[in-house]
């Protein structure tokens, strides 16, 4: 065979080649077909890209998972994929299917309340994922609990403290009064069924457990403190001394601060447990179900004080002596 004859037949294998691979790489990123009929499709919480494009191809959304990922990667969108429940379509493109779960375009999305938040902090993590209006939503946590049909009679018109922390599904439009209900709910079945028998066997009411819990979950940043924190609290209680904890103190100046200073302890306000004594008025926060038990379960000790270390653990101590021992060693600690 000639020399040009062989050039030839190289350069048309080539292009053959060429051709079929752009064709195959092409049609993978085509939809699987011009079907417009709506497909369920749940992306599970924390679900990786990669787990997601297995279960688009199975579900016969895209061709194949390459595409899904090569696509995400391209797009830059990998990571912002949001958990929910949405509505696809087989002729959409692998582009199209990205935008849509990267947007949260759902009919349904998850939201996760923290322990510990305060129903402020909620309203503003309700409206970060557009499922709330803050100022609607404020107006109705600050109103009598009863219209929510809520089983409990909280003495005060807030419903701090009982809007439970958990992960939650709600329908896209859903309204503010539902979203409410739904963490009420939650709590029902959490605390007051799950906690029955101990609720009733307390000697302190469900709204005293749970300000003692708030402050719990305020404070303890290791589990096992969880139920010596409780003790000090139940131990100063009984001895009528002032309960001295910081962060009440920053749930009455409406600030988070890494240090609470000597002039902080002067404001004016019934949850500033150095200037009051007893419980405060209520909740500081929204407990988690650790911290209620331990409430309802405190450590047999008889510890009267504590103080933090650096890595978040505290020193429990029974004297006053002991405790300005324990506060040099943890500052030393910390410096």
């Amino acid at each position: 065979m000639s020399k040009w004859k062989f050039r030839l037949l190289l350069t048309g294998v080539m292009v053959t080649a060429f051709a079929a691979m752009a064709y195959l790489f092409g049609s993978i990123f085509q939809p699987v077909s011009d079907s417009p009929q709506k497909v369920g499709f749940e992306v599970a919480r924390h679900a990786t890209a990669r787990q997601i494009a297995a279960q688009l191809a199975d579900a016969k959304l895209i061709r194949h998972p390459w595409s899904f990922l090569i696509m995400s990667r391209i797009l830059g969108e990998g990571e912002n994929l949001k958990a929910g429940e949405y509505e696809l379509r087989p002729n959409m493109t692998p582009a199209e299917i990205i935008d849509k779960l990267s947007r949260g375009d759902a009919v349904a999305q998850w939201f996760t309340i923290p322990e510990g938040y305060t129903v402020e902090q909620v309203a503003d993590e309700l409206a970060k994922n557009n499922l709330a209006e803050k100022r609607v939503f404020m107006r109705l946590v600050n109103s009598t609990p009863r219209r929510f049909g809520f089983p409990v009679d909280v003495p005060r018109r807030s419903l701090e403290g009982y809007l439970f922390p958990d992960s939650y599904k709600v329908k896209v439009g859903v309204g503010e009064a539902d979203v409410v209900r739904a963490m009420l709910q939650t709590f029902q079945e959490k605390v007051l069924k799950g906690l029955a028998k101990e609720i009733a066997a307390s000697d302190l009411s469900l709204d005293q457990a749970i300000t003692v819990a708030a402050m719990i979950e305020r404070e303890a940043q290791k589990p096992a403190d969880r139920p010596l924190i409780a003790a000090v609290i139940r131990n100063r209680l009984a001895r009528k001394m002032p309960l001295q904890i910081d962060a009440t103190v920053l749930y009455a100046l409406g600030k988070h601060k890494s240090q609470v200073l000597l002039r902080d302890l002067t404001i004016n306000s019934p949850y500033n447990t150095y200037k009051y004594g007893g419980l405060p008025p209520g909740p500081i926060c929204s407990p988690g179900l650790a911290s209620i038990e331990a409430a309802l379960r405190p450590a047999k000790a008889d510890y009267l004080y504590y103080v933090a270390r650096r890595d978040g653990s505290h020193i429990f101590t029974r004297t006053l002596a002991e405790h300005q021992a324990a506060t040099r060693q943890a500052r030393s600690s910390r410096s």
